[in-house]
């Protein structure tokens, strides 16, 4: 649950998510999140421009801190929230995610899209109202669909795998796209696939969900069997792709994001 502008300053040991426009403070290269001193957290708190308690973490509350960019933390830096995708571990992740959604969105909801008028914060929910027209506005999620397809069983199973045009140089994926009005989640795997590749797919199964805050995702995960068709990539999208073994795979996503765990659910299914 999020609970915007908590009125008192954490006791205990709680952590910090600190955001400046969608940028992430953090150790030097990305590393981590940093540890800063009570003093100079309660700093931050007097100066920012929005905080919010946004959930737990080890059984220690997180919050977000929402600030103006600050120069006197030498030994930190601003960096982008992919910079930490592979070095916390995934629930810590998700919340540095919804930090940057929740700043995102107080960032970019000032005015009513009805009326034009200026909005102003709900504080016993996540929200903006505009008091002229009686219009409550909530945070944006855009749902989307990832999905790895793979045929044959065995040794010989393969899965298809993809470069998009934002993919940096030799790391492959599988595919994804957003919903679009009055589709199923499934009317949409068979789409995009077919879109992008010219894939067939069947026997399409949900596996899991992930939050994907670039900027307000929602990815909901699936696996499909080939069906039919042969592969011609859009040259929009997907730039590059093939079918490749289970036992020779290129660079694919890290661990912690949700790709990796639908290509090993992909792995499992086609051991048949």
């Amino acid at each position: 649950m999020i609970i915007p502008r908590p009125k008192e300053f954490p006791d205990g040991n709680p952590i910090f998510m600190i955001i400046s426009t969608n940028l992430v403070l953090q150790t030097p290269g990305g590393g981590a999140l940093p540890t800063l001193s009570r003093a100079q957290i309660e700093r931050l708190w007097g100066v920012a421009t929005y905080h919010a308690r946004i959930g737990e973490y080890a059984e220690n509350p997180v919050f977000l801190l929402v600030v103006e960019k600050i120069d006197s933390f030498d030994e930190f830096e601003f960096k982008p929230l992919r910079s930490l995708l592979t070095r916390i571990d995934a629930e810590l992740f998700a919340l540095a995610g919804r930090a940057c959604q929740v700043a995102y969105f107080i960032r970019t909801h000032n005015y009513c899209s009805h009326c034009g008028e200026a909005l102003t914060e709900v504080t016993d929910e996540l929200a903006v109202y505009c008091q002229r027209c009686d219009y409550r506005t909530y945070p944006r999620i855009s749902p989307c669909i990832i999905v790895a397809v793979y045929r044959g069983e065995g040794p010989d199973a393969e899965i298809l795998l993809a470069r998009g045009e934002r993919h940096p140089p030799g790391l492959f994926s599988v595919l994804a796209g957003f919903v679009e009005s009055g589709e199923s989640l499934e009317q949409t795997v068979a789409r995009e696939v077919y879109e992008e590749s010219k894939i067939l797919v069947t026997g399409i199964e949900y596996v899991q969900s992930q939050s994907w805050p670039f900027p307000h995702s929602l990815m909901a995960g699936f696996v499909a069997r080939y069906a039919g068709g042969e592969l011609e990539v859009d040259g929009v999208e997907l730039i590059e792709g093939g079918w490749f073994k289970f036992t020779d795979l290129p660079h694919t996503p890290p661990a912690g994001t949700i790709a990796a765990a639908l290509i090993e659910h992909a792995r499992q299914c086609a051991k048949g």
